[in-house]
């Protein structure tokens, strides 16, 4: 069974997971409540940083234990009183063992304050959850009415907004005329492959919500998710608030995967923090006809995803960094090795 089948009351082989994060007051919680009310053939489990942080008691019926709640709609609701790994590997041995009612897809909804990438990490590498879990994509909310100084005075919420597939704008509707345009245009210079979408006003279904790009070996077009750069070898996309930058290389030749492994070793040298994303998609000289998808944020490598099929009939290696506080020159002449010159 792959992780796209459902089917009522049987065990998954591999559960996809939906990491919704967000700076303080941007309205992660009122999302999920939306999301929770919503008529959906999909049961979730949540995970939530503490029961404190989110307001689910009108929707609590029955506590099953000391960690997971059944709540009204069918769904669970978990929080995290040790690690995340504890709590899915026990979610997942609770469906099992019968202990815990079926469920098709987990949530977790990080504190406003959370770098996402330790979560990513663990969910890219632990070996207790890769057979079981796997992530479908990151969700960030951003408060119009504070998004744009939360960016340039938090390195949380930058990190947060580079990490997303989705960016949800949130408090449109009481936010300053023009707010919401400016607030758009900068993170879509802060983070071009996400899709970005007003989450006020108007109800989201929740194909808007899950499914956003992580699982990329589902995926046959992979531009919208690179934010459809074109550039030739080497070029800076601007200059943005609190020392952000973009950067777009590619490689016109195959590159032997000795070269891209020599490559990506590089890269981890290098001051990871400053890498806040790495989308892209290579030309292994080693798998012809079958193009490699390049997925980082900060110094967590997403395990190799080779395609089918190429996408387009364009065959360059294409990579788009997110850089903060780190030189593009850093990065660039990195990509001596991909080239065979170093």
């Amino acid at each position: 069974m792959t992780p796209t089948e459902h089917s009522q009351g049987t065990i998954r082989q591999r559960y996809p997971i939906t990491l919704l994060t967000g700076f303080l007051g941007s309205g992660k919680t009122t999302l999920l409540n939306r999301l929770l009310q919503e008529k959906a053939s999909e049961r979730f489990a949540i995970i939530v940083n503490e029961f404190g942080e989110i307001s689910l008691d009108h929707l609590l019926v029955a506590q099953s234990n000391d960690e997971i709640i059944e709540l009204a709609n069918g769904c669970l609701c978990c929080a995290v009183r040790s690690d995340l790994v504890h709590t899915l590997v026990g979610l997942f041995a609770g469906r099992v063992k019968g202990e815990v009612p079926p469920f098709d897809r987990v949530l977790i909804e990080t504190s406003g304050l959370a770098d996402p990438a330790p979560i990513l990490q663990t969910l890219f590498t632990d070996q207790a959850l890769t057979p079981r879990f796997a992530l479908d994509g990151v969700v960030v909310t951003i408060d119009a009415v504070n998004g744009l100084a939360t960016l340039d005075h938090h390195i949380e919420a930058l990190k947060q907004a580079a990490a997303g597939d989705l960016l949800l704008i949130t408090k449109t509707d009481i936010a300053q005329s023009g707010s919401v345009e400016r607030l758009k245009s900068r993170i879509r210079r802060i983070n071009p492959g996400a899709a970005v979408q007003d989450g006020s006003g108007r109800p989201l279904s929740l194909s808007e919500v899950f499914g956003q790009g992580a699982m990329l070996n589902r995926r046959h077009d992979i531009g919208p998710w690179m934010g459809d750069h074109d550039h030739d070898h080497c070029e800076v996309h601007g200059e943005h608030g609190g020392g952000t930058q973009t950067l777009t290389l590619t490689v016109e030749e195959p590159i032997p995967w000795s070269n891209f492994i020599r490559w990506i070793q590089r890269l981890r040298e290098l001051k990871g923090p400053g890498l806040l994303r790495l989308k892209g998609i290579a030309n292994i000289s080693d798998r012809q006809g079958q193009p490699l998808i390049v997925h980082a944020v900060q110094e967590v490598f997403h395990p190799p995803v080779f395609l089918e099929q190429w996408p387009s009939d364009d065959r360059r290696t294409r990579l788009v960094f997110i850089l903060h506080g780190l030189s593009e020159s850093a990065i660039a002449e990195t990509f001596a090795i991909l080239r065979g010159e170093a």
